[in-house]
């Protein structure tokens, strides 16, 4: 490589060096004065390029001092700012002294603030040995913590352990809603007596073969319940069937309606699902509802054949008693009295008004008979 060269490149160094890129020029400087000095220069050529040389590495100086200064303040910055999370956590463990995972916690939160942070090698090392005792002390504490608590749990478990035996076993034979409110409460209590992982694990163990048992129970009890369920629904179902053809044949309204009453009286004493009773009550109401409209149906019947039967009896109770009042033809107004009478039978009328017509007529045979004898 020659002088013209060597000159052009340092050139484009130099026009292209910033604070970006000034360790990578650096390197590159470091390579061409490796360079010039196995090239044979004139010297002045080679004072030249090395007078060039020297500027830039004094502006590439320039940008290292820059970048140092930019360092060591932020470094600053960051001392001040870990130092206070140091003082902050120092500060939590005193108010949360049987908090153990939290203050654990809480140190790792600062220890995660020192990646990526910068930091002077004095600065960091005298921050991170105080978070170090820091974390040190939280474990002895922690440590001494959980033998207290192994201590006490040992203390208290027979006595659970004996509770817990005597509320599963009555798991198989106690009511099963009392049996599952027993286990719960157990289960409470010996969540809440501050056990050991291990002793409680092995206490929620055997509670959970209690709760597995009423479930059994339960689920025994719910098989015999929907089977006797499906042998009711199959009677009341037959009964129904029943009803609907005595409402469909039986003219005796009484009757029909004690049928009807007596199978509603089936669906409080039989056991039923509940879908089941909801589907079989809404048949049975079903033929109430088809027995009222037969009653009603009926009745607007009768009512229509006794006002016919009151307008045709009417007149002739009032034309058989005036006749019984005058007449001198005893022989043959009896006769019509009694016929008067005949007609009474087989007709459907209102109690009151065949009572009023009946005894106007039975005045009519008594007004007759006297006017006979005193005849």
């Amino acid at each position: 490589m020659s002088y013209e060269p060597i000159k052009a490149r340092l050139k484009q160094i130099q026009a292209k060096l910033n604070k970006i890129n000034h360790k990578e020029v650096k390197l590159e400087l470091i390579e061409i004065q490796r360079q010039i000095s196995s090239v044979d220069l004139v010297s002045m050529h080679r004072a030249e390029l090395k007078e060039a040389m020297e500027g830039i590495f004094e502006r590439i100086r320039m940008f290292q001092q820059e970048e140092q200064e930019t360092f060591e303040k932020q470094a600053l910055n960051n001392f001040s700012f870990l130092k206070e999370k140091i003082v902050e956590a120092i500060d939590f463990t005193q108010e949360n002294l049987n908090d153990h995972d939290a203050i654990w916690q809480k140190l790792l939160e600062v220890q995660q603030h020192f990646k990526g942070t910068k930091l002077q090698a004095e600065q960091r090392e005298q921050l991170y040995d105080t978070l170090q005792k820091l974390f040190d002390l939280a474990k002895k504490r922690r440590e001494a913590a959980i033998k207290e608590q192994e201590k006490f749990s040992s203390q208290h478990y027979d006595k659970l352990d004996d509770e817990v035996a005597i509320v599963v076993s009555q798991s198989e034979t106690a009511d099963m809603d009392k049996a599952w409110s027993m286990l719960l409460e157990t289960k409470d209590k010996v969540m809440n007596s501050h056990l050991i992982h291990t002793h409680s694990k092995r206490l929620l163990d055997k509670l959970q073969e209690g709760f597995e048992m009423v479930k059994m129970r339960k689920e025994e009890r719910w098989e015999n319940f929907a089977k006797e369920s499906h042998e009711n629904a199959d009677a009341i179902s037959e009964k129904l069937k029943l009803a609907a053809w005595e409402l469909d044949n039986n003219e005796v309204f009484k009757e029909k309606w004690e049928l009807l009453l007596n199978i509603q009286q089936e669906f409080r004493s039989r056991k039923l699902e509940k879908d089941v009773r909801q589907s079989l009550y809404g048949q049975l109401q079903g033929l109430f509802l088809r027995l009222k409209n037969e009653q009603n149906l009926n009745q607007a019947d009768f009512e229509e054949k006794a006002e016919s039967n009151y307008q045709y009896l009417k007149p002739l109770v009032e034309e058989a008693f005036k006749q019984a009042q005058s007449t001198l033809e005893f022989r043959k107004t009896k006769g019509f009295l009694i016929k008067v009478q005949g007609e009474f039978k087989g007709r459907k009328m209102r109690s009151t008004e065949r009572e009023k017509l009946y005894g106007k007529l039975q005045n009519a045979f008594d007004i007759l008979n006297k006017r006979l004898d005193e005849y």
